[in-house]
């Protein structure tokens, strides 16, 4: 089970979604891919970043998910620094952000904090909005 803690006193959103395959991890990035299903987050062209899974089902099946600002664990290649807040976080892995995107670069959301055990990334910010702030 990831451990992805949420912010104190972050704003919330959550929407019921169908499941596009089994999931079996709570609290990994999810993303919706042009079949409008959700998938468990993978740096794919054509996937946007939701939020984050609060519980487990099979392929079909609807769950919440949640957006909020989260903490991720850092990249080791690519890591996320003080001096980045306000920037743009991508998706390194389904637990993972990182400061630069790979080849289809799927943003998470906007860089909000970052302390000794990750990075604090609002999810809640409109795709849009973390562009023009990178």
């Amino acid at each position: 089970m990831a451990d992805t803690p949420r912010m104190s006193g972050a704003q919330i959103i959550t929407s019921r979604v169908e499941l596009g395959e089994d999931l079996s991890e709570v609290g990994v990035i999810m993303a919706v891919k042009s079949d409008d299903e959700v998938y468990e987050a993978t740096d794919i062209s054509g996937e946007r970043c939701v939020g984050i899974a609060t519980g487990i089902g099979d392929e079909g099946e609807y769950i919440i998910v949640a957006s909020s600002v989260y903490r991720f664990d850092n990249s080791e290649n690519n890591a996320i620094a003080a001096a980045n807040i306000g920037e743009v976080a991508y998706l390194e892995d389904s637990n993972t952000v990182r400061l630069s995107g790979s080849t289809a670069s799927l943003i998470v959301g906007v860089i909000r904090g970052i302390d000794d055990n990750g990075v604090w990334v609002d999810m809640n910010c409109p795709t849009e909005v973390a562009i023009s702030a990178s």
